[in-house]
């Protein structure tokens, strides 16, 4: 018997919870960097207050002022009253000679999003013509390296009016994740700043802003990618961007009066605004844009954008400005599936922690090998997660095999050197593992089926292995992609490692195969090629090229025969240099083309190309494998699959499911049935797009992506 489930498009978001666990280090025992790198501010000769009673201002900077680089700046739940700006590091002024260039900052490390608060005291910043941020991160020249700020809320009491929240600012490395920065009365100026210096590249992860004058207010020279980002009851603008490329994935606000205002180059895609003005439209752009999957309640429409007409009504599919193609294509992008990156449980027990410089008894500088030391915390079943600690520099000469119970590998100021090769296996317990907040000299080799995190981290990344890869705020030195059946997803991609010399023909990006590879919020710094795709699927989504040498004869993507493309929000900026002229290359049948600024019809710049068939890119990733049942269910399957409009659901005899949902690819429910009999459920009039199925029942859950083709 056949289920037929008609559906259509519900209003219902299920937002992405943040990520709510106790993150707490291993032999913390003072206030004074030791072998764990950390500083904790509670703790002597610091000893802030954290009940929020006594003003901490003085002692919190001078912990960061005492602590300049190659550690992480902790701070435990509580509250920690403030009335004045913590910098947590001063201007960058002269590239290479000012002490607040490069590496000249901690991380700032929160022990919980709701826990750790930092509040500006009421009445502290009254002044609006001269408003000062609570915490300040960084500005001036593009120098200003490995930055974070994370798990934390920046809380601005009453009587506010000059306060911005935090001024976030980084370059290469840096990212802000799992923040909220709320305005007490509502009466603050801005909640997150990037504006001035020569912002980015860096990105912000799951942030929270409330109650400003704006919310998030960018002009970044070169970029900030977002990923989920909600803004609500701003006074003026949700975001305003005024810049260079700011790209947005996955936004929310409610009750701004104009959720996005956009007078420099904007990518935002999955937007869900509402509550807005009647009389006014959720977006108004004047300058360059792409935008995608925006759903807009309560404004006047979606869209308003100068110069030209835009779409109509308080919601679109996509808009792009001009699009391009070598070969019939489609006119609209990929919109390849997404899959959230998954959280890695941050270990709560200190005993199942190691580290490295503890393990070698203190030593761990860079005149002593620290491999044999690695090696076996690594394959001490006892241990989970492994810290490098306080600004060491750990020489690892020879390969060593990530393997075991090992879920997290950190950096808490330690950094790898040597001529040895880092490399994930597929002999690892847990099916996610997380390499973050690393500067490696070293080759990282991932070979495993399961799936790879790989965040804030710098150096030479190859991956060969089935599994699933996510690269978060990553300057990889190359990266090298060959797995038919590995599916990738980056975001905050600075591909400008590699070395000091460089060579013709030296590519950053090279994807030999891959079954799909979605790159949201790209920056590069070439001296040639950008991108060698030559077998499989790649979607860039937020593209830009920073010319600061010569390309002459150079092409920025070249595409192989059979492999599918499409770049949406392609951006050239010219300092010193000269832009790419040659924009894409495609072989297609044997038959060769290039696209060059001068054919393209937008110069430099690529609003969208388009280079792929919709139904091999449908067949390649929208018929999936089995998904197996859990252990009760005996190891009997689910089938899953997706046609034009419609995806079957069938399962074997004993198997039945009591709920299959299906939420598209930001979690908003399109559609949902229970009481299945028989063997098979059909989910019919769907749109062309991608999805999440869930299937549940006795014994069983199964959670898919799927893809349903035009």
């Amino acid at each position: 018997m056949r289920q037929m489930i008609m559906c259509a498009f519900a209003a219902a978001f299920i937002a992405r919870p943040g990520f709510a666990e106790s993150i707490i280090f291993p032999h913390v025992k003072s206030g004074v960097s030791d072998a764990s790198g950390i500083v904790d501010v509670s703790l002597p000769p610091y000893s802030a207050d954290r009940t929020g009673k006594t003003d901490v201002t003085a002692v919190v900077q001078k912990a960061f002022t005492d602590n300049k680089k190659w550690t992480t700046v902790y701070f435990p739940n509580g509250t920690y009253l403030v009335s004045n700006s913590i910098r947590i590091s001063e201007a960058c002024v002269t590239s290479g000679t000012n002490p607040n260039c490069g590496v000249t900052a901690p991380i700032v490390q929160g022990q919980s999003r709701a826990g750790t608060v930092i509040m500006l005291a009421p009445g502290s910043f009254t002044s609006a013509s001269s408003p000062k941020p609570v915490l300040f991160s960084g500005d001036g020249v593009a120098q200003v390296f490995y930055r974070g700020i994370h798990n934390l809320t920046v809380l601005v009491g009453t009587n506010n009016a000059g306060a911005n929240g935090v001024r976030w600012f980084g370059n290469n490395m840096g990212l802000m994740s799992d923040v909220s920065v709320i305005s007490e009365d509502g009466s603050a100026n801005i909640g997150v700043d990037l504006a001035g210096g020569e912002q980015g590249p860096c990105g912000m992860r799951d942030i929270y802003i409330k109650g400003f004058g704006t919310g998030c207010h960018s002009d970044a020279l070169n970029s900030v990618t977002v990923l989920n980002l909600t803004v609500d009851n701003s006074r003026t603008y949700g975001v305003l961007n005024e810049g260079n490329p700011l790209y947005i994935d996955n936004l929310s606000g409610s009750n701004n009066p104009v959720a996005v205002r956009n007078t420099g180059a904007l990518t935002l895609t999955n937007a869900r605004l509402t509550g807005g003005s009647a009389t006014k439209p959720a977006i108004e752009n004047s300058g360059s844009l792409f935008a995608r999957d925006i759903n807009a309640q309560g404004y006047q429409k979606a869209l308003t954008t100068s110069g030209r007409a835009g779409p109509s009504g308080l919601s679109f599919a996509e808009y792009s400005g001009n699009q391009v193609s070598l070969f019939p294509s489609p006119t609209h992008s990929m919109n390849l599936p997404y899959r959230p990156m998954p959280d890695v449980s941050w270990e709560q027990d200190t005993t199942k922690w190691g580290n490295v410089w503890v393990n070698k008894g203190g030593l761990g500088t860079i005149q002593k090998s620290d491999s044999a030391s690695l090696q076996s915390l690594i394959d001490n079943p006892n241990i989970t997660s492994i810290c490098l600690p306080s600004g060491k520099l750990y020489e690892i000469n020879g390969d060593i095999y990530i393997r075991g119970n090992i879920r997290r590998i950190i950096g808490t100021g330690g950094n790898f050197n040597g001529a040895g090769r880092l490399v994930i296996t597929s002999d690892l317990a847990q099916p996610v593992i997380k390499i973050e907040r690393i500067i490696s000299g070293l080759e990282l080799v991932n070979q495993s089926n399961k799936t790879v995190i790989i965040e804030s981290y710098c150096g030479t990344i190859t991956s060969t292995g089935p599994g699933d890869l996510f690269l978060s705020d990553v300057v990889p030195a190359p990266v090298t992609i060959n797995n038919a059946s590995e599916r990738v997803w980056a975001w905050q991609y600075n591909a400008e490692g590699g070395g000091s010399v460089e060579s013709p023909g030296h590519v950053k990006t090279i994807v030999q195969n891959v079954k799909s590879f979605r790159i949201f919020g790209w920056k590069d710094e070439p001296l040639y090629q950008s991108l060698d795709l030559q077998k499989g699927i790649v979607e860039i989504v937020g593209y830009m090229y920073y010319a600061s040498t010569s390309t002459a004869g150079q092409t920025m993507f070249v595409v192989g025969d059979g492999a599918q493309f499409s770049a949406a929000g392609v951006t050239q900026v010219s300092f010193n240099g000269s832009e790419f002229s040659n924009l894409v290359q495609q072989t297609r049948g044997g038959v060769t083309k290039t696209l060059t600024a001068s054919t393209s019809g937008t110069g430099g710049d690529l609003p969208l190309y388009t280079g792929y068939d919709s139904t091999a890119v449908a067949n390649a990733v929208a018929v999936l494998p089995h998904a197996k049942a859990a252990a009760p269910a005996g190891g009997r399957s689910i089938r899953i699959l997706a046609t034009r409009g419609t995806v079957t659901v069938s399962w074997e005899s004993g198997l039945t499911p009591d709920r299959v949902e299906v939420v598209d690819v930001r979690g908003r429910m399109v559609c949902s049935q229970k009481a299945f009999h028989g063997k098979t459920g059909t989910i019919s009039g769907l749109a062309a797009g991608a999805y999440r199925l869930v299937v549940t029942g006795k014994g069983l859950k199964s959670a898919s992506s799927i893809i349903v083709a035009e």
